[in-house]
Parts: C-alpha cells; sequence; structure tokens
C-alpha cells in the first residue's frame, strides 16, 4: 500500500521575494529622537518628537513602521550616545536586528553609516563582519540583559550561577583559533556575554590566521585523530616546524595576556602550542585545556598508529595543563593522560543567539526567499514550498556522514516509488551550513557532494539542494524550523550541538550513533538513532518520520521541551567551576 503523505507541508506558504537589507541609526536628544536609515548607497534621516519617558517605545515602533512601508527588513540599528540596554535587548529580540553601539557618532546618520559597515550583504542576507581587534582579542556583541538567561534555568541553578560568578578569579582568558565559523566560536561568544552580563573578567583571543597552518591542523589533525584521513596522511617534520613557528609567534604578540591571565583556557589543538610558555612566564596561572574533537582513543592507544604518532606530538604541549577537559565519553581521553585531571563537558548552545531565538512567520518566510536566491545563485533550483523537506544543517566536512545521506534519501525516493507516491508529494533534501576560516577542507567537500548528486543520483538531483552558507545564524535557524525532520548522519563526531539546537525548535532528529549525538536524542522519544555508515537504516528511519504523521508529531512534542543542562548558563557555570579547580559538575 502506498505509504500516507504527511498531514501538511511545512513550508507551504508562498514565499515573499528576498528582503531588502538596510540599516538604521538612533540618537536620543531632548524632546524626541533622530532616526536615520542607510538603503545601500542613499540614506535620509529625521526627528521625531517623542512623550518624556516614551522616546525609546516610540522609536522602536517607528523603526517597525517604516521597516513594513517600505517593505526592508532592518538588519542592524547603530545607537549613538548611550542608549539603555533594555533598548537593544528589544531590538534583537523583538526585532531581529543586531544593535551596535557607537558611542562616538555625531548624530543618527553617522551611527546607521557605522553600522552598516560593520556587516556584509548578499542576496537578501546580511550578517555582522567578526573579527578580532589587531590585539587579537574579539568582543562580542552586548545583545540583552541579564533577566532572559535568568529566565531560561532554574531559580536554583542561576543561583549558583551568580555564586560563582562572585568567586570567579580573573583574569580568564580563552584562546582559539577563529573568531567565526564552527561550534568554538559560537560558544565563545556566548559565554564571555554572559560572563560580561555577571561581572566576570572573562577575555577571548583568537590566534592570526595562517592558510598553510590551518592544511595541517585540519587534514593531519583533527581528520587523523578522527580516523578519517586518508591512510598515509599525518604530520612530518616540516609540519611540526611550521606549526611551531606559528606557535612561536603567537606567543610573542600575546605574551602580556598570557603573563597576566589568572586562568588561560586553550580551545582544541591549534593553540596547545603555547601552553608550555604560558607554563614558563605564568607558573601561577592554571592552565586548562579543552578537547572540542572526537580522538578515537583507540586509536591514540595503539603504538604505531598515525593516530598514536599525532597524538604524542600534542600531549608533549598538553601535558602542562592542569585540566583535560573532553565531551562526555571516556572514548574520547588517551590512555595517557592521568585520570585525575580529567573533567567532561558537553557542547552547549544559547537560546538567546541567532540560530536559536523565535522567529516570525513573516520573518521565516523572508529568509527563506533569501535561502532560494542562494540556491540559485549555485545554479540551483529553490525549495519546492508545497513540499516538506529533511536537513542535514553541518559544515560540509569528511566526517559529516554526507554519503550515507545521499544513498538513503535515494532509496527513500525508490521506496516511495516503489509504494506508488507520486515524485511530487516526496519530500526534498536539504544539507546547509557554514564554513569557518580554521577549515581547509569545507569548499573541497561542498564541490564533491554537488558533484556527487549530479552523477551518482541525477535522477533525484533536483530535489536535493546543497547550500554553503555566509554566516547568517537567523537562515540556519529558519531552514532548520520549516523541516519535517533533521538528520545528523556523521561518521565521526565530536559532540554536534546542532542536534540539540534542532531538538529545542521540536524537530525531531535522525542521528548516527557515534560521538556525543545519543547523548543528545532519546531514541524512539525525540528522534531515531541508527548505525553510520547504514544508508539502508537511514531510508527506513527517513521513510518511518516522513509517512507516519502522529508518530512525528509525539517526537517533535518531546524534541522541544529545554535542555538547560546544554545551554550557556550551565557551560559559563560549569567553567567557573573549573577556573577555581572544582569539579565541573
Amino acid at each position: 500500500p502506498a505509504a500516507a503523505a504527511p498531514a501538511a507541508p511545512v513550508a507551504a506558504e508562498a514565499r515573499p521575494a528576498a528582503p531588502r537589507i538596510v540599516h538604521a541609526g538612533l540618537r536620543f536628544v531632548p524632546g524626541g529622537f533622530e532616526a536615520a536609515v542607510r538603503d545601500g548607497e542613499r540614506s535620509f534621516s529625521r526627528f521625531v518628537p517623542a512623550a518624556k519617558g516614551g522616546a525609546y517605545r516610540q522609536a522602536l515602533a517607528w523603526l517597525a513602521a517604516w521597516s513594513r512601508e517600505q517593505s526592508a527588513e532592518i538588519a542592524s540599528v547603530g545607537l549613538a550616545g548611550r542608549a539603555p540596554r533594555a533598548l537593544s535587548e528589544r531590538l534583537w529580540l523583538e526585532h531581529d536586528a543586531v544593535p551596535v553601539p557607537v558611542p562616538g557618532a555625531p548624530d543618527a546618520a553617522a551611527a546607521a553609516r557605522a553600522s552598516a559597515e560593520s556587516f556584509v550583504e548578499q542576496g537578501g542576507l546580511a550578517w555582522p563582519v567578526v573579527g578580532a581587534r589587531p590585539d587579537g582579542e574579539v568582543d562580542p556583541a552586548a545583545l540583552t540583559r541579564l533577566s532572559p538567561y535568568r529566565r531560561q534555568v532554574s531559580a536554583k541553578d542561576f543561583k549558583a550561577l551568580r555564586e560563582e560568578a562572585r568567586r570567579a578569579p580573573g583574569p580568564i582568558a580563552f584562546f582559539s583559533s577563529t573568531p567565526q565559523g564552527g561550534g568554538v566560536a559560537l560558544m565563545r561568544h556566548a559565554l564571555v556575554r554572559l560572563a560580561r552580563l555577571l561581572g566576570v573578567d572573562a577575555r577571548w583571543y583568537v590566534l592570526d590566521p595562517d592558510p598553510a597552518v590551518f592544511q595541517v591542523t585540519k587534514r593531519k589533525i583533527h581528520n587523523v585523530l578522527q580516523g578519517v584521513a586518508p591512510e598515509g596522511v599525518e604530520l612530518n617534520a616540516a609540519d611540526k616546524a611550521l606549526l611551531q613557528g606559528w606557535w612561536d609567534r603567537q606567543t610573542a604578540k600575546f605574551e602580556p595576556v598570557l603573563r597576566a591571565a589568572a586562568v588561560v583556557v586553550i580551545d582544541d589543538y591549534q593553540p596547545s602550542g603555547l601552553i608550555p610558555f604560558i607554563r614558563a612566564v605564568n607558573p601561577s596561572a592554571r592552565i586548562l585545556y579543552r578537547s572540542h574533537i572526537q580522538v578515537r582513543a583507540e586509536l591514540t592507544d595503539h603504538p604505531g598508529t598515525a593516530q598514536a604518532r599525532t597524538w604524542a606530538f600534542l600531549w608533549e604541549n598538553i601535558r602542562h595543563a592542569a585540566a583535560f577537559v573532553s565531551h562526555p565519553l571516556e572514548q574520547f581521553v588517551p590512555a595517557v593522560v592521568p585520570r585525575e585531571i580529567v573533567a567532561f563537558m558537553p557542547a552547549t548552545t544559547d537560546a538567546l543567539d541567532g540560530l536559536n531565538k523565535p522567529l516570525s512567520e513573516g520573518r521565516r518566510a523572508r529568509l527563506m526567499a533569501a535561502f532560494d536566491r542562494r540556491l540559485e545563485s549555485m545554479g540551483q533550483t529553490p525549495l519546492d514550498p508545497e513540499r516538506p523537506y529533511m536537513v542535514q544543517i553541518a559544515r560540509f566536512d569528511p566526517s559529516k556522514g554526507i554519503d550515507t545521506v545521499l544513498a538513503g534519501y535515494a532509496l527513500l525516493r525508490e521506496r516511495l516509488r516503489r509504494e506508488g507516491v507520486p515524485d511530487a508529494r516526496a519530500p526534498q533534501l536539504v544539507f546547509a551550513g557554514h564554513g569557518a576560516v580554521d577549515d581547509a577542507e569545507g569548499g573541497e567537500v561542498f564541490l564533491r557532494t554537488l558533484e556527487a548528486v549530479r552523477t551518482l543520483y541525477p535522477e533525484w538531483a533536483g530535489d536535493i539542494k546543497a547550500a554553503s552558507l555566509p554566516h547568517s545564524d537567523q537562515v540556519l535557524d529558519a531552514v532548520a524550523r520549516g523541516a519535517l525532520f533533521g538528520l545528523q548522519l556523521s561518521d565521526a563526531e565530536g559532540f554536534e550541538i546542532k542536534v540539540t539546537e534542532e531538538l529545542m525548535k521540536g524537530v525531531p532528529v535522525i542521528g548516527s550513533l557515534t560521538g556525543g549525538i545519543p547523548l543528545q536524542i532519546e531514541h524512539e522519544r525525540t528522534g531515531l538513532l541508527i548505525a553510520p555508515k547504514d544508508p539502508m537504516a537511514a531510508a527506513a528511519a527517513m521513510h518511518r518520520l516522513w509517512s507516519d504523521a502522529a508518530y512525528r508529531d509525539r517526537l517533535s512534542r518531546a524534541a522541544s521541551s529545554r535542555r538547560p543542562r546544554l545551554l550557556t548558563q550551565h557551560n559559563l557555570l560549569r567553567w567557573l567551576r573549573l577556573a577555581r579547580g572544582a569539579s565541573p559538575d
């Protein structure tokens, strides 16, 4: 018998055109406020009278009305002079506009111009230019007050967080390889933002980018430790010399910071070469090494393997750390790491950032129109809004199981045809993800994905969409919210917090039994877990979630329950405990 179609298409509304992006500026003065809008190279400004005490509320109403009348999307609002945090919070949470403080701007027009210059725009999408200052520090945007964070966790947990914040040593310096792209950067933006709201002296620095170094760290460290590198690929003497030279340049640059810090957190292997220098120049500093990837300990512990040799090189630096922090999986910790310094900590997400905060239906529709425009710019057809789609949101990476997803989808489509389901009712497949500065393979894997679709699955190619997206978090939020269900069919995995982000939106997820994915999905309750590299199991799971609307809805309701222990609040709580030498939990 033919399978039943989903009860209703997820994205059946007719999508509007991709929005026109503009940037605004506000300056509050006696008797009202100045408002300015910058639309490409054109701009205008005006004075708006406002009643005493009502200027902020009227300014928000004016921006909303102007946006509707002009069919434009205000991506950011430059705030001249001093403006209350409550205004920034409302701009971000209610209007999806990034507040950009411009304290030295003489008027609203200058604030709008400065705000526009801090963004990149393309195809109806806008995203902020996120980078480090010349001294290497990254300054996360201040988006909200403390109260929204308080509402997301229990009173007991928030009280514990405030107590730890009062006891926190400082400064705490985090070091990583990139200010934007990938889970580490997302977590650091969120963590430092919340820490500062709580009065903690937390700072975040990124190393100088070096494409040659990132080729080595991705292909010959990350992929080797995960067990996904081709045979024969591993570090050689020239690679090690390249890394050491890079580390030496970073220690020279950051020496004042490293000497002054009470606590230094080293995010992953890229900055691990700083650790011996820190120990030498600042022996009282507490150094915490955070491993964010899947380390195949069964391979690193086996002498003679590429993994063992790679790990031995890294361990010469990491062994000087006071704590080795891993995802909560014992098999990710090599045997050489003393168990008394091991701490377990999951990856986390932030319910208030652009990947997770709620979107109005109108805003989501406009973002999906921009997504379609992105597909068209890459030679693909837009999504059919009358048909549902499944989505895998992840970097384009060799470990993400893209081949399994494609093969499973093809098997699903063949089965649906056998069952008499018209192609016009079958679900579509979407791959979507951001890149990262330190990911040297993302572009190659994306192109290989497109080639595989064209050559191996030509019959279904029109229904398979693959989009390498710019750093617009909201478009990923929109794509995830519109999906019938999510996929995370990785061959190897660290944690992949995208699973939890989709579950929080009420989107059930089919995930593979690898890494931290099973720690996030409750099998048969919030999603389905299958063996990695098993296209037949993937196809069966896809069919079940596509065909059984009642079952899918039950999983969706269970998935949407909040997971406070995987939010930024608990992440900061754990780090503050580790900073003073206590257990994270």
